[in-house]
């Protein structure tokens, strides 16, 4: 470079070839200048070691240091600074060698910083620059230059890091050929490109991504391969790699399910698993079992959320019942599902969540809900019916005086469905389902007269916390709704002993309603209990179910207005 030379025969503090620091010295027209020509380094002059101070140590001079020697070369390497030597290459270029070099293992960092006589700080200061000239100012670079232009001088070429030798590697390229010949295998529907796929999005991205790893494949040949695997006008012109990226590129177990990309290497990879014998994995026989004999939907792209948004599937029952639902929705509505589908378990890469503890008939009530916010009751099949399928839940029986249901009257339904329904929204954590449940069941007690049996108590009793909305009502319709009087004592016997004595404190605060205000006096008098001290609040006498929002959870007053005026027609007093 230009001025190297004065540079280096007058080093300064701050600019030395031992520092390689300090500004380029040329301006102005200089500087213009030496746009235009060749940068030349005057290295005719001894360079003079530079000095040191008594606190720093005493270091060797130029003159005192060992001849450089360097791997390759039969002699030592002469002084690279001791020429006129003209920089051809960039200071970019020169990096690049050094790179090379250092990864190579041939030489470390301080054995090349001694090799060509500049400290490990110079060296850096060059090293960490960036661009085509960024660092023409450091002594690194007319020296490192000078030990490469030596070393190609002496016919030594920069060695490359050697690639591990595989298994594969050993086999010759007539093994990879035979891997690849998958002629001699046919899927069913492979004539008419509908050969069924059992795999997601996300699998068979996977799966590319692992065999374009391997040695020898190609993303160009991977890509005729994967067009090969057409055999009707549905071929594509051709896979680009723009295609391949733009697949790989995309996320969800349905991102991309239209892409010729999918389709093919679904193809090409499920017959690799024929040719080399592998077995179905679990997770296969499982997809087969969830997707039927249509396999995964590759024909409906992403447009819309309630048409063709990401689609999951839940499996109700021990049987496995199929239900498909657009994951956004069930989110929106369920934390329990949105915690699912979105974080990091097994279920937000397949986008299948099995609830085989769940009654189906229950869990088609709440897909029902989702869609068009209303409690009813849709039959699986025609050969099924409403009465049939509620009298197969396990939680009580079906008194035989019941009204005949009907799929929209959830007065006509069995207590226990209702109840079962919240307590499954309770579990998925949908708040709106729950509070749309027990509206219902407090609209069915009222507009049938008939409270809850024994063994939906029971059932109440063991599937909720001291604290549940729905426990409350429970309590609340066994002190208000009940005919106490009248009640059976087989009835009270069967209650669960903790809601019996929820009960009876709640009716210790209750006024004997069926008193006159005379009789209630003498009443008091007559047990000697204080009028003015121990008096019950006669508040306590109202029912609280008479505003069913104090069963709803709502966040705020805001909220509980909101709701009020909702019902406010609807509502059963």
């Amino acid at each position: 470079v230009a001025n190297t030379a004065e540079k280096l025969d007058a080093p300064t503090e701050n600019n030395s070839a031992e520092t390689g620091n300090g500004e380029n010295p040329t301006s102005g027209a200089d500087s213009e200048a030496r746009k235009d020509s060749v940068p030349r380094v005057d290295l005719t002059k001894d360079t003079p070691a530079p000095t040191t101070s008594a606190d720093q140590g005493i270091k060797r001079t130029h003159e005192e240091s060992e001849p450089i020697g360097v791997p390759g070369l039969s002699h030592p390497l002469a002084d690279p600074l001791s020429d006129y030597t003209i920089v051809t290459d960039s200071c970019q270029v020169v990096r690049n060698k050094i790179n090379r070099l250092i990864e190579s293992g041939e030489m470390k960092v301080t054995d090349f910083c001694h090799a060509i006589g500049v400290s490990s700080n110079a060296y850096y200061n060059f090293m960490h620059k960036h661009g085509t000239m960024k660092g023409d100012e450091c002594a690194a670079y007319p020296a490192a230059f000078a030990f490469f232009k030596e070393r190609e001088d002496a016919g030594v070429k920069i060695p490359t890091k050697k690639k591990q030798k595989t298994k594969d590697d050993d086999k010759g390229g007539k093994a990879q050929d035979d891997k690849l010949d998958l002629s001699d295998i046919h899927l069913d529907g492979e004539d008419t490109d509908s050969v069924p796929v059992y795999d997601t999005c996300d699998d068979i991205r996977r799966q590319i991504t692992a065999y374009l790893k391997k040695p020898g494949v190609t993303q160009a040949q991977f890509g005729r391969d994967l067009l090969a695997q057409y055999h009707t006008d549905k071929r594509p012109k051709g896979i680009s790699a723009s295609q391949m990226q733009s697949f790989r590129g995309k996320k969800g177990p349905d991102a991309g399910n239209t892409s010729s990309v999918f389709y093919s290497a679904y193809v090409f990879f499920e017959k690799m698993r024929i040719k080399q014998g592998k077995p179905k994995s679990q997770k296969r026989k499982e997809m087969e079992e969830v997707w039927g004999p249509d396999g995964f939907d590759t024909e409906n792209a992403n447009k819309g959320f309630l048409y063709s948004s990401r689609m999951v599937t839940i499996l109700a029952g021990p049987n496995k019942e199929k239900f498909v639902v657009h994951m956004p929705l069930l989110c929106s509505k369920s934390q329990y599902f949105n915690k699912a589908l979105t974080g990091f378990f097994e279920e937000s890469k397949t986008g299948i969540v099995r609830l085989e503890d769940v009654s189906p008939v229950l869990f088609r009530i709440v897909v029902t809900w989702l869609y068009n916010g209303k409690i009813v009751y849709t039959t699986a099949d025609e050969d099924s019916n409403i009465d049939q399928d509620f009298a197969g839940l396990d939680y009580a029986s079906i008194p035989p005086e019941t009204p005949a249901r009907a799929h929209e009257d959830t007065s006509t339904w069995p207590r226990h469905a209702l109840v079962g329904l919240y307590l499954l929204a309770d579990r998925l954590d949908i708040k709106m389902l729950r509070i749309n449940t027990i509206d219902a069941l407090r609209g069915a007690i009222s507009r049938t007269k008939r409270g809850l049996d024994a063994r939906v108590y029971q059932l109440i009793d063991s599937n909720t916390a001291a604290n549940s909305p729905l426990r409350r009502f429970a309590v609340d319709n066994l002190v208000y709704g009940v005919k106490h009087s009248t009640a059976d004592w087989s009835f009270w016997e069967q209650i669960p002993h903790d809601i019996t004595t929820e009960a009876l404190l709640a009716m210790s605060e209750r006024l004997p309603h069926a008193l006159c205000d005379d009789c209630h006096k003498k009443g008091l008098l007559f047990n000697e209990i204080a009028l003015a001290a121990d008096h019950p609040c006669k508040y306590k006498d109202t029912k609280p179910y008479s505003d069913m929002c104090l069963y709803h959870e709502h966040a705020d007053d805001e909220e509980k207005k909101a709701c009020r005026a909702r019902r406010s027609k609807t509502v059963v007093k």
